[in-house]
């Protein structure tokens, strides 16, 4: 761990990297190169821009685009001014999105063009920039950035707009206390809940996880996760940024990409690897081949987040491929982090989450009492990196933070030498694939059905993903729908990951006297259902495949045929595809190969293989 010294504000940081980070050094490698250099032309520009917008600091804008780059840009230069982002998911439907704008009440959105088109954003007394595809990284543009030549007076999109713009050079220090960026992370469609954190609370945690990192202008970030998400933003572009270091960024990570990633970290010579729990199942469950990829002159260890890493994989992941896991605990309340495991030898012990660092931990009973040593409580945290509490939602924000600690909903215990072990929730949050999916959003979609009488939605374990979304439905009489059907319904709203994996029809929903949901009993019936439904599946292949095709890509198994793929199935994606490839295992009792699963294109394929197993 190093003691270096480090920016504590962004005016600071962004002098610090002009002054000393080579112009021509790449800062975010995608499938082009954002340099240093020209991301500082940018942000100044951009830092022009918003001022003759009249945007001033406190001011917060939103940021929707698919291209990483430039909302990386544009995080970048919102910080500098003292602007908040507001970083929301490009797959956000109309309704939702209006509503985080709503609830934000943000100025301004800095938007891809085709998704404006398609969320029908009209502008007036709300300000858009439009974002252009395909003009990221090239060399030509910053000749003409540099140059200011001028363009067509009609281009008013970004990156063409900047152009004509002039560089702010210098501009205020900004009070630390500013909001520096919000994630909407949970809460419904209409009243959705904004994590909001300062300027001190990210300058804070980024010294934090530099240090325990030990990061430096010579670290190499592989991440491909989302930058809607904290572990995607934060401990990407934001990390390298601050330490003046390259992320990369090189593919979407899939089933279909594994190999690809894996071997970037060889091409790219990698130093660091940000991962969450499933990327590791996946990539231990598939990677055959690939055991020394991790075997190089500069690679460090693997940091793993965003959810809880089981024991079992833990240790079956660092023993097949030879480099330590570096673990962690923390949450988007707390910028990313707050307990470590890893990756030095003396906060490191598998099936933990480590030791505090730069924050206080306390284990807590329901009247806020601290429990004896090994007791499972609630833990609550405390540190300059908590959040400033949640957009707009006074009410929201003191049931989590009392008397300046942050109670994180999660439960667990401290043994004897110090570390912390996670035992459970108090919160409902589902934790699926590393993504938060509050359950109360899709209640509140599956209800919005005509047929639908009630519905409840619940987290049901899963060895790859943690968890799955299960909706639990009542219809009205005489009103069922295929789940198909329903799933259909539910995308017109949620973004893909939100989807139920699972439809559990019920006759009724189990309650108490008060009306409340008697939640252990319903997981109970829904195991029932869920088991039920799986053994009284008949072992012909062919409708096997089509019945859990039906589960797995929420199809109608009426309207399902073999020779179908991921161009009649819209949802066949990277994540379903292996859910289905190890449900068809398990129902089967065959295993597939890594090459199998690769040559997996249409139903009717997998139908092939199972014979020739079944057969061979």
């Amino acid at each position: 761990m190093n003691n270096k010294y480090y920016p504590a504000s962004f005016i600071e940081l962004f002098q610090t990297i002009e002054k000393n980070c080579p112009a021509g050094k790449p800062f975010v490698v995608t499938d082009t190169t954002l340099t240093y250099g020209l991301a500082v032309e940018r942000i100044k520009r951009l830092s022009s821009l918003y001022h003759n917008m009249g945007l001033r600091a406190g001011d917060r804008v939103i940021i929707a685009t698919k291209n990483d780059t430039d909302l990386i840009v544009f995080f970048l230069s919102l910080l500098r001014c003292g602007i908040a982002a507001v970083i929301v998911d490009p797959e956000t439907k109309a309704v939702r999105l209006k509503a985080l704008i709503k609830k934000s009440e943000a100025k301004a959105i800095a938007v891809d063009s085709d998704l404006r088109k398609d969320l029908l954003l009209d502008g007036g007394a709300f300000q858009i920039i439009e974002i252009k595809k395909g003009f990221e990284g090239k060399s030509t543009l910053l000749k003409k950035l540099i140059q200011s030549k001028p363009v067509e007076k009609n281009e008013t999109a970004y990156p063409f707009l900047l152009e004509n713009i002039l560089p702010m050079d210098d501009t205020q220090e900004i009070d630390n206390d500013l909001d520096a960026y919000i994630l909407f992370t949970s809460g419904t469609i209409s009243e959705p809940k904004g994590v909001t954190i300062s300027h001190k609370n990210l300058f804070a945690h980024l010294a934090t996880l530099s240090k325990q990192f030990d990061h430096s202008p010579d670290s190499r970030i592989l991440n491909t996760l989302p930058l809607d998400h904290t572990d995607g933003l934060i401990q990407g572009p934001m990390i390298a940024f601050f330490n003046g270091a390259t992320v990369f960024r090189p593919l979407k990570f899939s089933i279909q990409n594994i190999g690809s990633i894996l071997d970037s970290v060889y091409t790219y010579r990698i130093t660091h690897f940000e991962t969450v729990p499933t990327m590791l199942a996946l990539i231990n469950k598939l990677a055959t081949g690939y055991e020394e990829s991790f075997a190089t002159a500069d690679f460090r260890f693997i940091i793993c987040s965003a959810g809880y890493l089981e024991t079992a994989l833990w240790e079956s992941f660092e023993k097949r491929f030879k480099t330590r896991v570096a673990n962690f605990y923390g949450l988007t309340e707390t910028v990313t982090g707050g307990i470590f495991c890893g990756p030095t030898d003396k906060d490191y012990r598998t099936g933990t989450i480590g030791k505090p660092v730069d924050c206080e931990v306390r284990i807590v009973d329901d009247n806020g009492a601290d429990v004896p040593g090994g007791a499972v409580g609630e833990i609550i945290m405390k540190g300059d990196h908590i959040m400033k509490g949640y957009c707009n939602a006074p009410e929201e924000t003191e049931k989590v933070l009392k008397n300046g600690w942050f109670y994180t909903g999660d439960l667990g215990s401290r043994d004897d030498e110090g570390f912390y072990r996670i035992a459970g929730r108090k919160k409902s949050i589902i934790k699926s694939g590393g993504m938060n999916i509050n359950p109360y959003e899709i209640i509140e979609v599956v209800n919005m059905h005509p047929n639908v009488l009630e519905s409840a939605t619940i987290g049901y374990p899963d060895d790859t993903w943690g968890e799955i979304v299960v909706a639990c439905v009542v219809y009205k009489s005489n009103a069922a729908l295929p789940d198909g059907e329903l799933i259909e319904f539910i995308r017109k709203y949620l973004e893909p990951y939100k989807i139920p994996a699972r439809i559990c029809v019920m006759p009724s929903l189990p309650k108490r006297p008060s009306g409340k949901i008697q939640t252990e009993e319903l997981k109970r019936a829904v195991e029932k259902l869920l088991k039920g439904s799986d053994a009284a599946e008949d072992i012909d292949v062919e409708t096997v495949i089509l019945q859990t095709a039906a589960k797995c890509f929420h199809a109608d198994i009426g309207s399902l045929r073999i020779e179908y793929g991921p161009a009649e199935l819209t949802g066949w994606d990277s994540l379903a595809h292996l859910e289905f490839v190890t449900e068809i295992e398990d129902k089967l009792n065959i295993e597939f190969t890594t090459s199998d699963i690769m040559r997996i294109e249409r139903l009717e394929d997998i139908k092939t293989i199972v014979f020739s197993k079944l057969n061979g």
